[in-house]
């Protein structure tokens, strides 16, 4: 029997010879695992993808989700989950755009919110005022501080909006906040019928921020829906809306940029969009071209977006889909040319539903459990590795099954994501050389990770994927 000490005096040679043997045994045992049901086919679909840099398509801005925990509807609870779920936003799936919703009910001189936090009133009791707009004045350009209420908008704030801002700073980027005007209720006054003061109405939100947190948004969604019922928004008043805004935010220094139309069906988001790109001011201050993809969301229309983003050079963005898959993401970053794409809320106390990227289960124990969404998992295959500032580039594939998305980060880094229909072998040409990770999800296989690969200049990147899914492939700096 050998002593410790004499154990402790094995000599270098030997404990390295072990570990290397160790290392290499489990990394054939994992590879043995995760491709056989690859290798254990006869006929193994392969694809050769070719990278073109030359080929350069649009800038990604980021990543969106409504900025929604449950704080409204969960006010005891959500910080039970709060720092859990902005943390792996943030960190793990790649959130960095924050939609935030401003009430039209907001001009009102009651603050219905603010005695709802109190306990004095219900949430419901609530809800029914949250779209009551009162006029503030008759006079459009005086702002009477007494007629706006931003109690709602400042819980958000100091709830997720400035917990995810100093998440990302520690990353070293920027949050992008959007401002999304919501309308879906009637009152005897309308901003939609007095562009006058739906300007004021914007101006006294962007002043607000920017004396209570110094924060300019980065931009401001003209109307949630204006396709719908409840809004019914016409082309016409968006143009107005946009006009008047963008005067009064530069008479007080700020820089307008704007989205619209964000119709819930494409169709519709196409017809509005041609209706509207006709006026110079539209054009002049438009950020995004937005739809949403409850609706319509054929292949024709999204090309069809794409090629209005080409045309007239400017962005386009998919902001709502409740349950949108993957499948949406690649197809609208592919065919429409999306900067921007939202799936919908942070997270929920729900079933996994597809309206959260995040799910709370309250039923778990006494502490709530989060849940990554299944859709979120291959999702955060795209965002975590696109980063903002990335630029997609060109790339091919010799067999349709297998759908290459190729992407520039701002730090010269490339991402290869891979739609899989189907298993296959993969060989990756035109990759500069370097130290690639490889991480897939596919049938209940969510993350996996792959040992990286070191290319050499002049060769491919060989790979395999087990199931269909998502592939991607990116360069390590």
């Amino acid at each position: 029997m050998i002593s410790l000490l004499q154990r402790r005096k094995k000599s270098f040679f030997d404990k390295f010879f072990s570990f290397q043997c160790l290392f290499i045994a489990h990394i054939l045992f994992f590879l043995f695992c995760l491709l056989a049901d690859v290798s254990g086919q006869t006929n193994v679909a392969q694809a050769s993808i070719k990278v073109i840099e030359d080929s350069i398509y649009q800038e990604i801005v980021g990543w969106e989700a409504v900025a929604w925990i449950g704080q409204d509807d969960h006010l005891q609870n959500y910080k039970l989950w709060q720092d859990e779920v902005l943390d792996k936003a943030a960190f793990e799936l790649g959130i960095n755009r924050l939609r935030v919703s401003v009430f039209s009910g907001y001009e009102n001189p009651v603050d219905y919110f603010d005695s709802y936090l109190k306990g004095e009133i219900t949430y419901q009791e609530w809800e029914k005022h949250r779209f009551e707009i009162i006029n503030d004045d008759i006079d459009p350009y005086h702002i009477n501080p007494e007629g706006f209420q931003f109690s709602r908008l400042d819980f958000w704030m100091e709830s997720v909006v400035l917990p995810m801002k100093k998440r990302l700073e520690k990353k070293g980027e920027k949050l992008f906040i959007n401002l999304c005007y919501v309308d879906f209720g009637v009152s005897d006054f309308e901003h939609k019928t007095s562009a006058l003061d739906y300007g004021e109405f914007v101006l006294a939100t962007y002043l607000h921020l920017k004396e209570k947190y110094g924060i300019e948004p980065d931009a401001w969604e003209v109307i949630l829906e204006p396709d719908m019922p409840a809004a019914n928004w016409s082309p016409l008043q968006i143009v107005d809306a946009i006009r008047i805004a963008a005067n009064r935010l530069e008479e007080h220094g700020f820089t307008p940029r704007f989205i619209a139309p964000s119709c819930t069906s494409v169709k519709n988001a196409i017809s509005y969009f041609d209706k509207m790109v006709v006026f110079p001011d539209f054009r002049k201050y438009l950020f995004e071209f937005s739809y949403h993809l409850y609706r319509y969301p054929t292949k024709e229309n999204r090309i069809a977006i794409g090629k209005r983003a080409k045309r007239y050079h400017i962005r386009t963005a998919q902001l709502e889909k409740i349950a949108a898959t993957y499948h949406d993401l690649h197809d609208d970053l592919k065919l429409a040319q999306v900067s921007s794409w939202q799936q919908f809320t942070l997270c929920h106390p729900t079933e996994d539903n597809g309206a959260q990227y995040y799910w709370i289960d309250l039923n778990s124990s006494s502490q709530p459990k989060v849940n990554t969404g299944l859709r979120t998992h291959y999702l955060r295959l795209y965002f975590h590795y696109i980063h903002r500032g990335a630029h997609r580039i060109g790339a091919v594939t010799n067999n349709p099954d297998f759908d290459p998305l190729a992407f520039k980060n701002p730090d010269g880094s490339l991402v290869v994501v891979i739609r899989c229909f189907t298993p296959g072998k993969l060989s990756l040409e035109h990759l500069p050389e370097g130290t690639y990770g490889i991480v897939y999800c596919g049938h209940k296989r969510y993350n996996v990770s792959l040992p990286d690969f070191y290319l050499q200049a002049g060769t491919a990147l060989e790979t395999s994927v087990p199931r269909s899914g998502v592939i991607t492939i990116y360069q390590k700096k």
